[in-house]
């Protein structure tokens, strides 16, 4: 069964690549601040010059290196260890935790899948936080998508960048900084496993993680998703990777619309750590 498990997702991702390959090689995506952080941690763990290194390792423009967008994302060996400490023990069958309406307000519907996903498939073995940044807004208007859901329980922690203060989440930024360049911060985008630990801790104890897209057509939490061992669901194939570069790395998942395929297997999560540990860390 395993076997035929790994067969599977592995067809769907070459069967993807083949018919991705144009829209992959002319994708063209901004900077995020996230991975420049990343980047410069992992060359000074490294005692790697960093100047040079980064040149090497990024997009540029105009011949200036672009830090926040280099050709493979990168994290240091002490910050996946970390994540590597918790207990992968899975509880959970789906998790997300994070935002459905993003920063800039003509892409806020790429994320509607999501609630129409746990609507239909999350049980009361999954878990559900809606962090959307306008937390009075949010808890005004937010309906509750089932037992699963703990978007409106105050006892729950959240985070998001763009985060104006909610029931117990610090003020991460100032009212009015919406997304903006307070929010490219290490502090804020960084994500320390200990000022996150439940959002990491969540996501480790879950067979599979929703991922969609962000601001832009990738997703951060593919890489959070491979590090706690877990499976990432995704929209578009092209939503797993930033680039053509990345688009080698052989990531196995399964596709929202495929849910009866959706079947956990520790064959699938030892791949993606050998493609994390490959491709990705530094």
């Amino acid at each position: 069964m395993p076997n035929d498990i790994l067969d599977y997702c592995f067809k769907i991702q070459q069967r993807e690549k083949e018919d991705g390959q144009e829209e992959i090689k002319n994708k063209n995506v901004r900077g995020y601040s996230g991975l420049k952080w990343h980047l410069l941690d992992a060359c000074e763990e490294q005692n790697m010059n960093i100047q040079h290194v980064t040149k090497e390792l990024c997009f540029k423009k105009k011949n200036k290196v672009l830090l926040g967008n280099p050709y493979l994302a990168k994290f240091s060996h002490s910050y996946y260890n970390s994540i590597q400490q918790l207990d992968f023990t899975k509880e959970y069958d789906y998790c997300f935790i994070g935002s459905i309406h993003g920063a800039i307000q003509k892409q806020t519907n790429h994320r509607n899948w999501i609630i129409n996903f746990a609507k239909k498939y999350f049980t009361e073995n999954s878990i559900f936080i809606c962090t959307d940044s306008d937390w009075t807004n949010t808890k005004k208007n937010w309906k509750s998508l089932g037992s699963f859901d703990k978007t409106l329980d105050n006892s729950y922690p959240r985070f998001n960048p763009a985060q104006t203060g909610g029931p117990n989440g610090r003020k991460c930024a100032p009212p009015g900084a919406g997304g903006g360049l307070y929010n490219e911060q290490k502090t804020i985008v960084y994500r320390k496993l200990d000022e996150n630990y439940f959002y990491f801790n969540t996501m480790a104890k879950s067979k599979f993680v929703l991922c969609p897209r962000g601001d832009q057509p990738w997703s951060f939490r593919v890489y959070q998703t491979l590090m706690c061992n877990s499976i990432p669901i995704i929209d578009e194939w092209n939503h797993l990777y930033r680039n053509g570069s990345e688009a080698k790395a052989d990531i196995l998942f399964y596709f929202q619309s495929d849910y009866e395929n959706h079947k956990y297997c520790q064959e699938i999560v030892n791949h993606n750590q050998n493609i994390f540990k490959q491709y990705f860390l530094f």
